[in-house]
């Protein structure tokens, strides 16, 4: 029990002893922190001010029934971006940090946000000048905007070559499967009646004469090449009205909303190409400050110089003693 008393006391008296080898050396101590803080402070003082220039970007698009058709998603641009502009960053960071692509932009506009949608893009570069930073976004762009042109100007193309054939297409569906349709339509009902009036006449004659010579004169008649007897007359004379001229109008109508479909792409074609495209341009520039850890730095300084005085007074005040 005396004993555990003893390095109880031998504890506390060692404590007591260490506070007050740091109240000794307070000066110390305060010195060896500021000037810590004084290393931060430089630190920050000299380190250099990166800039974020955005650039927001509108990518190219053409028409498609009134609705913008994209000529490259998010991945394509970011890719072409770096691509291009990978070549301004270095390892020394000379000039430039770092570039990068972002999407879904929310900006502030008079109070508000603005949500910019899909084919809105910004290009970011972390730089020392502003003026060099927006020069190189304009290099960049230049080589993109012209990859973007030639690939709208070729789409413009394919879309007058689609019109022609369209075209051709509708008249073709005019002039030739649209008059057959018709013209076998006015053969079946031409036919018809006349069916009807020969089928008439010899149910009149099998009525009138009862003898077996004027029945077999009547037993079978020609009509357009053919001989067929009474029945076969009615038989094909049911099977026009019900199924041929029917089958006939529904091919007919068919063959009319097909045409107003490809009238109807036409329109929608011409407007298009009349519409025509919009080239890939930039929308809005801005350059703010970019986010630095230079308190975060002097704060970690401090802390380290304050803990390095503590070891260092306590270190030395041992070494003294021996």
């Amino acid at each position: 029990m005396d004993r555990r008393r003893i390095e109880i006391q031998d504890d506390e008296i060692d404590l007591a002893v260490v506070f007050k080898t740091l109240f000794d050396y307070k000066f110390t101590i305060v010195i060896i922190t500021f000037i810590f803080l004084l290393i931060g402070v430089i630190y920050a003082i000299t380190s250099t001010k990166w800039l974020k220039t955005t650039a927001i970007v509108e990518v190219g698009h053409h028409f498609t029934n009134n609705n913008e058709q994209y000529i490259a998603n998010f991945s394509n641009f970011r890719n072409d971006v770096l691509a291009y502009g990978i070549s301004v960053l270095d390892q020394n960071e000379t000039d430039f940090k770092d570039i990068y692509v972002d999407y879904n932009l929310t900006t502030k506009d008079d109070s508000a946000n603005k949500v910019f949608e899909d084919g809105f893009y910004a290009i970011n570069i972390i730089g020392k000048n502003k003026d060099k930073s927006l020069e190189k976004i304009d290099e960049i762009l230049k080589q993109i905007t012209i990859k973007h042109k030639n690939n709208l100007e070729y789409i413009l193309a394919q879309k007058s070559i689609d019109l022609e054939i369209l075209n051709k297409n509708i008249e073709d569906t005019k002039n030739i499967i649209l008059a057959n349709a018709n013209y076998q339509i006015k053969i079946l009902q031409e036919e018809a009646p006349k069916i009807a009036e020969k089928i008439e006449q010899i149910s009149k004659i099998l009525i009138e004469k009862d003898n077996i010579e004027n029945k077999e004169a009547v037993s079978s008649i020609q009509i357009g090449g053919s001989d067929y007897g009474l029945s076969s007359l009615i038989q094909y004379r049911n099977n026009i009205i019900t199924n041929s001229i029917s089958d006939a109008s529904t091919r007919l109508f068919d063959i009319q909303m097909l045409l107003e479909n490809m009238i109807k792409q036409k329109n929608d074609l011409e407007k298009d190409i009349k519409d025509g495209y919009r080239n890939t341009k930039v929308m809005s520039v801005a350059t703010t400050p970019e986010k630095n850890k230079n308190l975060l730095i002097i704060a970690i300084l401090t802390f380290i110089g304050f803990f390095v005085s503590i070891f260092s007074v306590l270190v030395w005040n041992v070494v003294k003693k021996i």
